[in-house]
């Protein structure tokens, strides 16, 4: 539709009507989606519909269980990341490595602490000082972890020194005995 609009100083312009254009959208971030390709063979939706086709989780599992034999290290396809216990800047081999180290060390002190000390009935005591003493032993695990597993150790070896302060309660009848005994020394 054609209209004619007054633009001032008796100028009169014909304006032609169109229809209202939504503004273009955003791009959309295809990083993720390229790192999700990459690292899983295709894009999140092409996964999804992937699950929906008979015989494919069979056959994934099947997969990851060949990779884990081929290279000892465990795959998801659900928790992209660092796998659950690997040292920080490690890879799990390296880390296995790094605790092999920390555990033969530990094992040499629980040998120590068995000849000096009583032996301990429970094996799930025995088992959890020896992963705290693998945590600390271990060269590369991080400062606060160290710190957390040396605290537990100590917690439960050392007891916790006791304060000791004496607290002197006197009765009146003794505080009142007190005052008569200074009034009848001789100045």
């Amino acid at each position: 539709m054609t209209r004619v609009v007054d633009v001032g100083e008796g100028r009169l312009v014909p304006y032609v009507d169109q229809p209202i254009v939504e503004p273009p959208r955003a791009r959309k971030n295809t990083a993720r989606g390229k790192v999700y390709a990459k690292r899983y063979g295709g894009p999140p939706e092409a996964i999804e519909s992937l699950e929906k086709k008979p015989g494919w989780f069979d056959w994934a599992s099947m997969r990851r269980k060949q990779l884990y034999a081929a290279t000892g290290v465990p795959t998801t396809l659900k928790k992209p990341g660092r796998i659950a216990g690997v040292l920080n800047g490690k890879t799990f081999a390296q880390t296995q490595v790094a605790l092999k180290r920390g555990r033969k060390i530990a094992m040499e002190d629980m040998k120590n602490i068995k000849a000096k000390v009583d032996p301990i009935e429970d094996d799930k005591a025995e088992e959890a000082l020896t992963t705290t003493l693998t945590i600390l032993r271990t060269k590369d695990v991080a400062l606060t972890t160290k710190l957390a597993a040396a605290r537990l150790l100590l917690d439960f070896t050392k007891s916790k020194p006791s304060s000791k302060s004496e607290v002197t309660v006197k009765s009146a009848e003794d505080w009142l005995a007190q005052i008569a005994d200074d009034s009848e020394q001789p100045d």
